[in-house]
């Protein structure tokens, strides 16, 4: 008894960062166009924050909900579950933005 509880458990978990990773690989997605437009359309680095979180709204919520509910199921208060989670997107938006030519 004790062994299946366990392993739906463990399935349990296994599927709810199954949905992180997709909606991970979405907001990735929408990165990568948001910089090939903007590589296209010659965008500082610096502007591209703002363009990427307008361009990804929908990614980024769902992105950072999939982050906060594993997070909260985890244990970790919801606060600091969605700090970490927007400190983890700004990650991805640096990142992204740094793949921008400064002399675009």
């Amino acid at each position: 008894m004790i062994a299946i509880a366990a392993t739906m458990v463990l399935a349990i978990a296994s599927m709810q960062a199954a949905a992180a990773s997709q909606t991970r690989q979405q907001f990735v997605a929408c990165l990568k166009q948001s910089v090939e437009k903007a590589q296209a359309d010659k965008m500082k680095p610096d502007a591209f924050g703002a363009f990427a979180r307008q361009n990804c709204a929908a990614q980024i919520n769902s992105f950072k909900q999939g982050l906060v509910s594993f997070d909260v199921k985890a244990g970790t208060a919801r606060k600091r579950a969605e700090s970490d989670a927007d400190l983890q997107i700004d990650d991805y938006l640096v990142g992204a933005s740094e793949k921008l030519h400064p002399d675009s």
